[in-house]
């Protein structure tokens, strides 16, 4: 008898399980994407790699020593953090006010360039502090496929208009804000008005507290097996080509940056996904061979520009 009732009393369990375990998939999902790193403290995955506040709602120091930390090199597989990328031009202007909407709507309407593709209209205002900039890290060129040729190479033609990717977009995916493509053209998923989490720091603690603080923008950038280490396992897609970019693909990445600091009123603060999900399993080493010096040049042209518009 009693061996019945035992048995029941597991089968019940089992079932109570099962259902929790169904009902509960969000939040199953959810602990699996806030796992931390070894050794990272709760406390530290809250405040992230340049110590958040989630009081303030900002990260430690002024507008420019926080873009000095958010702006540190990547290290392949989201290695170690080095030395920060930011340039003298992107000091000084960071939580500066911005040029008037009017002056970059007169400057792209020049050059026949869509608002909506620049993160949406530049009369409406948004909320957001940060600007992160992501790579796509996709597609995989570890193995052929569709985009990608064999041998664990880049397509040739992944600067040209005829390569699928610069064609849809990352395959018309949902993670950022913005996307551009390698020919210089950019397509909006979400108005930067509208909250997007783009990053898991957003998501695993104080939501609430980080909605609309953050825009992120996606950069079509391929991958492969790294060349330089024999570390990584197989199939580990961490390393982007060389330049990691292209030049136009700066331009627009540049303009869409202008246009979203337009809209706050001030220059945002730029971050790399990678250092804001440093403590993060599985927290992304993009963007990859990103080259600061140029995105700096082409944001100081882009203002220069606008400032001589009447």
């Amino acid at each position: 008898m009693d061996t019945i009732i035992n048995k029941y009393k597991k089968y019940n369990l089992i079932l109570v399980i099962v259902s929790f375990t169904a009902t509960a998939k969000g939040p199953i999902n959810l602990e699996l994407k806030c796992r931390l790193n070894d050794g990272v403290t709760q406390l530290q995955g809250s405040e992230g790699y340049c110590n958040f506040n989630s009081q303030t709602q900002s990260f430690k120091g002024s507008s420019t020593e926080q873009a000095r930390c958010l702006l540190r090199f990547i290290s392949q597989g989201n290695g170690s953090l080095k030395e920060s990328t930011i340039t003298p031009f992107i000091e000084n202007i960071v939580g500066k006010k911005a040029p008037e909407p009017m002056n970059l709507m007169r400057f792209i309407s020049r050059r026949d360039i869509n608002e909506n593709d620049l993160g949406g209209p530049l009369n409406t205002t948004i909320g957001a502090n940060y600007f992160i900039i992501h790579d796509t890290s996709n597609p995989k060129c570890s193995n052929s496929n569709r985009y990608c040729p064999p041998n664990n190479s880049f397509p040739p033609e992944m600067n040209s208009n005829s390569w699928a990717f610069n064609k849809n977009f990352d395959n018309n995916s949902k993670n950022a804000h913005v996307y551009t493509n390698r020919v210089g053209a950019s397509k909006k998923v979400r108005d930067f008005s509208q909250g997007m989490e783009t990053t898991k720091f957003e998501i695993c603690t104080h939501p609430k507290l980080k909605s609309g603080l953050f825009v992120g923008v996606e950069n079509i950038q391929p991958r492969r097996d790294s060349t330089t280490s024999n570390k990584f396992k197989l199939g580990n897609g961490y390393e982007g080509p060389i330049p990691g970019f292209t030049d136009i693909q700066y331009e627009r990445l540049a303009l869409i940056y202008t246009a979203a600091s337009v809209r706050r009123g001030i220059w945002l603060i730029p971050a790399f996904h990678g250092v804001i999900d440093h403590y993060y399993y599985d927290g992304h080493d993009d963007p990859q061979n990103f080259d600061m010096v140029t995105f700096s040049k082409k944001v100081e042209e882009i203002r220069d520009e606008i400032m001589k518009i009447n």
